[in-house]
């Protein structure tokens, strides 16, 4: 009978511990990662919609000026500061036109605050002392402009907001004041509403406007205007007079982001609410294909030892035999190679490879990410071959995750090569091209090691300069990046550096005849331009007498414009 402790059997258990245990780090590691996206991306979110809010209340500042501007240029008239009241009240008269903007109407203050003239005429007004106005004092200080909140002052005691400007003599001396103002709640009939319509708050959500006192000057459905803010809702915005945005439930149990905001120069805050399930569900789509590459990156590392361990059960002495470690190569490598590439509205976008007569190295991949962009990745993995497995299924899962993470193309890469170079006792080198695609404006920010970058057909370089060195060496790398814009009707090409180099010795590489073709050759389709490629490098090596290597290109065409603005 053997002993437990014999030596082979207490390697196999060790071994086996040591496996588990790895599975249970890579799992630790995987789930804080996606945790930590998540938290990122809700706090991404938050801050977008923080800056969503900031924006609005600005622009609806600059929509208030405009209804100042017209008070301001009819204050500067000689008759409206002359002193004499008939010619004020025939000036205002004859501006009625430009001040039917204000459906209250407007009133002619003097330096004392009394009201002297009112367009529409208003009689009965004349005389009234309004000096105790809030829109009336501000002005006897340095302000020559403001937004007031909410005062009974309208027809009938009616809530109104008015905007008053100085009125200046000729030695800028203080003589009066111009009021213009609005009804609250009066959508039909007042360009007050209508300028804040036009900046389409809240259409993800909901969005209302109060000023200083808790009145509700304008929201979605306007029929809380006039009205002043529940408990809960004074509650969620009382704090820091800046913006800010957090994460609550409202009134009816739904979770939603509160963004809210002061409105410049005035006491007014701009509240944006938008439900979080509808901001959250176009992240929530690629959720499980995250999870899933997770879990990929997680299995094929035992998958790999597995098959390692039960290859040495057979054979004492040696290790795989090198045939087979290139089958068991080329079979991960060809299930990861994709079988469909996104489809883009305006865009063609077409992947081939061919093996060569080389082993299976390359690898290249093609998503759409949850901001919209589009990610491209070229690439080859180096070293042996379970080796170059490893590290093609490991490049793939983590650039794509990393895409994910990442604004730029630069810092996927880099977050790429710390996980290869440090999350295995012998580093996978693996160089690789990136590329991240707007496909709205063209704009394409990629990032490169050990690989050429992606260029455009009509500016297609054999030798575009400095290569920096591959991901996954052992010590931390710097990518090349930058950006480029794909013009309508332009291409973008990704083609491996083995592929460019490859040229009989003191003669131009296939780089350069390529370079030189594609200046001067138009194809019909993106289709043929890539079977094309694939086809003159089999020419090329076949009249040098070169070994044809594995080639993988993507070329990514921008449709041009018709002449009624579409995409041809």
């Amino acid at each position: 009978m053997r002993s437990v402790l014999e030596p082979r059997r207490w390697y196999r258990n060790v071994l086996a511990w040591l496996v588990l245990l790895a599975i249970v780090v890579i799992a630790g590691m995987s789930i804080y990662t996606y945790r930590a996206y998540q938290q990122a991306s809700s706090e991404l979110l938050i801050e977008r919609d923080r800056q969503v809010a900031v924006l609005s209340a600005a622009r609806l500042r600059s929509e208030m000026t405009k209804f100042s501007d017209v008070l301001d240029s009819l204050s500067r008239s000689i008759g409206v500061f002359s002193g004499d009241v008939d010619e004020q009240r025939r000036l205002l008269a004859e501006a009625a036109t430009r001040l039917a903007v204000f459906d209250a109407g407007v009133l002619l203050l003097d330096n004392q605050g009394v009201i002297v003239a009112a367009e529409p005429a208003q009689p009965e007004l004349v005389g009234e002392d309004r000096s105790s106005r809030e829109y009336f004092r501000s002005l006897l200080g340095d302000e020559t402009v403001f937004i007031s909140d909410s005062v009974n002052d309208g027809p009938d005691h009616a809530p109104i907001i008015a905007i008053s400007v100085s009125v200046l003599g000729p030695r800028s001396n203080f003589t009066g004041a111009l009021v213009g103002m609005f009804l609250l709640g009066e959508p039909n009939q007042s360009s007050f509403y209508a300028s804040i319509v036009r900046l389409r708050l809240g259409q993800t959500g909901s969005a209302y406007l109060f000023d200083g006192k808790g009145r509700v000057l304008f929201d979605n459905d306007l029929d809380r205007v006039g009205h002043f803010l529940t408990t809960q809702e004074l509650a969620l915005v009382a704090g820091p007079s800046e913006s800010d945005a957090l994460r609550t439930v409202n009134t009816e149990g739904v979770e939603i982001v509160a963004s809210f905001a002061p409105v410049p120069q005035t006491d007014w805050t701009l509240v944006v609410e938008d439900d979080w399930e509808l901001l959250t569900s176009s992240a929530r789509r690629y959720s499980n294909l995250f999870l899933l590459s997770l879990a990929v990156g997680i299995a094929l590392p035992p998958l790999g030892v597995g098959i390692m361990i039960r290859q040495r059960r057979f054979r004492r002495l040696q290790l795989v035999n090198p045939a087979e470690r290139e089958v068991i190569t080329e079979a991960v490598a060809s299930r990861l190679l994709p079988t469909t590439v996104p489809m883009l509205p305006g865009w063609n976008i077409v992947a081939r490879h061919d093996q060569g007569r080389g082993p299976r190295r390359d690898f290249y991949d093609a998503a759409i990410l949850p901001d919209g962009r589009l990610m491209l990745a070229l690439g080859q993995a180096h070293g042996q071959a379970l080796e170059a497995a490893l590290g093609l299924a490991t490049a793939r899962t983590m650039l794509r995750a990393a895409a994910n993470r990442m604004d730029s193309a630069g810092e996927a890469l880099r977050a790429c090569d710390r996980i290869l170079a440090a999350s295995f006792g012998d580093p996978l080198v693996v160089s690789c091209s990136l590329a991240l695609v707007d496909p709205v404006s063209g704009q394409v920010n990629y990032a490169h090691a050990g690989q050429p970058p992606p260029q455009t057909k009509r500016t297609f370089q054999a030798d575009p300069g400095a290569i920096p060195e591959p991901l996954g060496i052992g010590r931390p790398i710097d990518p090349a990046v930058g950006s480029l814009t794909i013009e309508h009707g332009d291409c973008l090409l990704l083609i491996g550096r083995s592929v460019l180099d490859t040229g009989p010795p003191a003669n131009r590489s296939f780089g350069q005849l390529l370079s030189s073709q594609l200046m001067g050759h138009v194809y019909p389709t993106t289709e043929s331009m890539a079977d094309n490629l694939l086809a003159e490098y089999e020419d090329f090596c076949t009249e040098h007498g070169l070994v044809r290597r594995e080639m993988s290109v993507i070329v990514l065409e921008r449709f041009g414009r018709d002449p009624n603005g579409g995409n041809q």
